[in-house]
């Protein structure tokens, strides 16, 4: 396993071009992967290819080295790609019988995932040895882990902002309705005084009171809902 503070350096000199397919949450780490501590020293012979500048699973050029010119259309329609995402593993993929890259040998498709979520998928096109296999592995799955901790640690952050405005929206909720509670009390105690008709249309008028107040607090029911849904998917 490739670890923080690992000296390790990869030429990827030889390497034809480098292409990518990102998901948003892949595209908004990247500058933080870039500057972690964690993956600075591991990839910084690559750091420069990579960019961000796609939509959600949209196809984007990260660098071409050489007389290579690769093609978009093989991260939409390659079986290699397919494979490699379900299986949630790298794949060096024979290119003899595709058509889009009878040019080149093979493909080195890596998928930068955690558990069962895929941020990303690099492919590289060139010559490889095992060595340079081992480490892009070692690479994608830092880069995972990484990217899975960065979720987890916004999720906590809007967690507590969350918590937060919700003991503030409580405690507004609380006063808001001792207000008209107490005023029914109080109908209800001279409802003699001053007849049952005048004290029901008092009575009447907290409730739709209590009732808007309440739909406040259906409001910050279903932020907090979406929020335990966000963390089902992290965890």
């Amino acid at each position: 396993m490739v670890r923080a503070g690992d000296k390790t350096q990869f030429d990827c000199s030889h390497l034809n071009s480098f292409y990518s397919l990102f998901s948003c949450d892949f595209e908004d780490h990247i500058s933080l992967l870039i500057n972690s501590a964690g993956v600075l020293s591991i990839i910084n012979s690559i750091k420069g290819l990579i960019v961000c500048s796609v939509d959600s699973w949209d196809l984007s050029p990260l660098g071409i080295f050489g007389d290579f010119e690769c093609r978009a259309e093989y991260f939409v329609s390659c079986e290699g790609v397919r494979k490699s995402i379900a299986g949630r593993n790298a794949v060096l993929w024979d290119c003899s019988g595709c058509k889009l890259c009878s040019d080149v040998e093979s493909v080195f498709l890596l998928p930068i995932f955690f558990e069962n979520r895929v941020y990303a998928m690099f492919g590289f096109f060139g010559d490889f040895n095992s060595e340079d296999l081992r480490f892009l592995e070692c690479v994608g799955k830092a880069l995972g882990s990484l990217v899975y901790i960065i979720d987890v640690k916004k999720e906590l952050f809007l967690a507590k902002e969350i918590v937060v405005e919700n003991l503030s929206q409580f405690e507004y909720i609380v006063d808001k309705l001792r207000n008209p509670l107490t005023a029914i009390v109080g109908y209800l105690e001279i409802r003699e005084d001053i007849s049952y008709e005048k004290a029901f249309e008092g009575i009447k008028l907290q409730t739709e009171r209590m009732k808007r107040v309440l739909d406040v607090l259906k409001k910050r029911e279903k932020i907090t809902y979406d929020l335990k849904k966000k963390f089902e998917e992290i965890f």
